[in-house]
């Protein structure tokens, strides 16, 4: 209910804005190096502009470019019942630093005929498809759709004693009233069962 309508809870506003700011710190850890990294490939590629069309064959030796100095690894991926092996193409500067490792799965013979210009526009693509995902998500976070199951559990079962949050939509209320006889009911299930059973062990030792 929250992801469809936020505003159907009210918490307090120190929970509120914790949360939030948890969540912003967490999106802003996660995204703010992805433009860098897109720009650092896309570098690459234009710098590497003359050996794009090259396959990842014929990188299993060093090639020099003006630039930079490429050379490709492959390891077979165990355990794999399909003989599928990794791709590991090495991105040195002139000085022979290592600057970016990139990664292609497949066959020996799909490798093979891959292209390094493939390669990296691959994982720009990649890279720009995560920050939409993460520009989607700042926008899910301004609207205060920012709340998992996991993350509201704690104030849902503690909030009648404590008010942490409160229903405001008449639906909100007849979920909160519901959750409430869950979960008491669940307790006093739990309660019942081990009173049963200390019962059962008191006229026990009685007998006996």
């Amino acid at each position: 209910m929250l992801k469809d309508n936020p505003a159907s809870f009210e918490f307090k506003t120190a929970i509120q804005d914790n949360r939030k700011q948890l969540v912003l710190n967490e999106w802003i850890d996660d995204s703010k190096k992805i433009p860098y990294e897109i720009k650092d490939l896309e570098n690459i590629k234009v710098s590497n502009y003359t050996i794009l069309n090259k396959q990842l064959k014929e990188l299993k030796q060093l090639i020099f470019t003006e630039s930079n100095i490429i050379y490709t690894d492959y390891h077979l991926n165990l355990p794999s019942k399909t003989y599928d092996f990794t791709a590991t193409i090495y991105i040195f500067d002139k000085k022979g630093v290592l600057k970016k490792k990139l990664y292609k799965t497949g066959s020996q013979a799909e490798l093979d005929s891959v292209k390094l210009g493939s390669v990296i526009t691959e994982d720009i693509n990649g890279l720009k498809n995560e920050l939409k995902y993460y520009k989607a998500k700042k926008i899910e976070l301004d609207r205060n759709n920012f709340w998992t199951f996991a993350t509201l559990l704690p104030y849902s079962i503690s909030s009648i004693f404590t008010g942490n949050m409160s229903p405001l939509t008449p639906m909100a209320n007849i979920l909160y009233t519901i959750h409430y006889v869950i979960i008491y009911c669940i307790g006093i299930g739990v309660f019942l069962h081990f009173l049963i059973v200390n019962l059962e062990l008191i006229i026990r030792n009685r007998k006996s």
